[in-house]
């Protein structure tokens, strides 16, 4: 039940031309989310996406972090409603909703929440890939996943590295194009060659410090 309720309320995005993707959580997908579905939708479209996620799903509060370069970064979780279902993390479905890419802040030692630089944000839907199903949904190119996953352990994390998350980067790497690769780091972080190197090399003790500079 709450994958069909997943899949009909994708279904009604896709219909209706909303632009999002799954930035993590859909590796276990079209059967169930890893542990939760992390969402985010195009910040013009963010209002069509509250209306059909409201009426397919449940919204269980929702947060707004203050404005950040360029709009509010807003962080809505949604749920499938139904009896809950013990093969399925959660019980349901999650889908953790957010209007632009923002994370901890440096500049304030990580207790802030900043945006992501929004070149960097709109090439991850200009590069997104289309996952064929019955209904069908979206997912980062292999090069922005990876960025995206470094991203999270530098700012969100500050260094600490989940194994899980190393393990997915290093089954990333080797299909990814090193251009493309160092173009992505290149939007958000200093030293962009010398991460590249320690991303190839499975130094990943040495990311946090090289993306503050040093």
């Amino acid at each position: 039940m709450h994958k069909e309720i997943f899949f009909k309320f994708i279904n009604e995005l896709n219909d209706n031309n909303v632009s999002y993707y799954f930035m993590r959580g859909f590796g276990k997908l079209p059967d169930k989310p890893d542990t939760d579905i992390d969402l985010v939708c195009k910040l013009p479209d963010w209002k069509k996406f509250t209306e059909i996620a409201s009426s397919h799903l449940s919204l269980e509060g929702n947060v707004n972090h203050g404005f950040g370069e360029y709009c509010d970064m807003l962080y809505y979780p949604y749920f499938t409603p139904g009896e809950s279902d013990g093969s399925i993390p959660n019980g349901r479905f999650r889908i953790d909703s957010y209007n632009c890419l923002h994370m901890k802040s440096p500049y304030h030692h990580f207790t802030t929440m900043w945006t992501l630089p929004e070149k960097f944000n709109d090439y991850i839907f200009d590069k997104k890939i289309k996952v064929e199903y019955s209904t069908p949904y979206y997912i980062p190119s292999k090069e922005c996943e990876l960025t995206l996953l470094v991203l999270r352990d530098i700012f969100d994390l500050q260094g600490s590295w989940k194994q899980k998350h190393i393990e997915r980067i290093t089954s990333l790497k080797a299909g990814c194009d090193r251009n493309e690769l160092l173009k992505c780091i290149k939007m958000v972080v200093p030293n962009p060659e010398k991460i590249l190197e320690a991303i190839e090399e499975g130094r990943f003790g040495d990311i946090f410090r090289l993306s503050m500079g040093v």
